[in-house]
């Protein structure tokens, strides 16, 4: 669930409502120091990992369940960002969303 959906006033048909963690520092946890918010994230900061990307990284990264847990951990003590926004005045387009497969 959208944790920024309880914070919107006032009450509007919401349309979007995000919360994201903050992907600079979730990349700690991994040495990052410095990465762009543009997908797949690269790194610019430390340079021993400057050309690599934060997805990259997190794809090689060895996950156990506990090293689940203790990301877990650490992204819940970082910066949630939010924001909410009302519905279209002619509704959602859902014809952008791709059908789920069978």
């Amino acid at each position: 669930m959208c944790k920024n959906f309880l914070q919107y006033y006032p009450r509007i048909k919401l349309g979007v409502c995000v919360s994201i963690m903050d992907i600079n520092h979730a990349a700690t946890f991994f040495g990052v120091q410095y990465a762009d918010w543009e997908f797949p994230f690269p790194i610019y900061y430390p340079p021993s990992m400057t050309g690599q990307t934060l997805y990259g990284v997190m794809n090689r990264y060895p996950w156990t369940n506990e090293e689940a847990e203790r990301f877990e951990r650490h992204v819940g003590n970082g910066k949630v960002l939010g924001w909410c926004r009302p519905e279209p005045a002619g509704g959602l387009d859902y014809q952008l969303l791709a059908p789920l497969p069978d």
